[in-house]
């Protein structure tokens, strides 16, 4: 289950309007030199619990996709606050995102206060999701 949920999960963030250079979890990436914007796309998963009962019973998976968007410093707030506000409008709640057969829902989209971080201006944004999942 949790290879299909990263699944849908990466592949909304290929197909959402982020278009910048992107770091995952455990994947060799260089942060650009010349100082222009990238992404780092985080899985949270919280524990599972049971949905139904059965032998055809479901478990209720349900996390956050955070996506980090890296801007040079003393550049302002624009670029990334639009970056943001487009993947809102992609991300919003009730949009369903698939992959192989397991099936996840948006519940929110929403942004973290500007801040530095390693040399960047980070801003996060927070997707939270949720899946029912067959168990078998």
């Amino acid at each position: 289950a949790y290879r299909k949920l990263r699944g849908a999960l990466m592949q909304g963030v290929t197909d959402s309007p982020l278009d910048l250079p992107t770091a995952e979890e455990n994947v060799p990436f260089s942060k650009p030199t010349d100082g222009s914007p990238w992404a780092q796309a985080t899985i949270f998963c919280n524990q599972p619990s049971v949905a139904s009962l059965g032998a055809a019973g479901t478990d209720a998976h349900d996390g956050i996709l955070q996506l980090d968007l890296n801007y040079k410093l003393m550049t302002g707030e624009a670029a990334v606050t639009a970056k943001a506000d487009q993947l809102a409008g992609f991300f919003k709640a009730g949009e369903r995102l698939s992959y192989q057969g397991i099936e996840l829902t948006v519940l929110s989209c929403g942004r973290s206060r500007g801040r530095e971080v390693d040399g960047w201006y980070r801003v996060s944004v927070t997707v939270a999701w949720s899946a029912r999942v067959p168990r078998n």
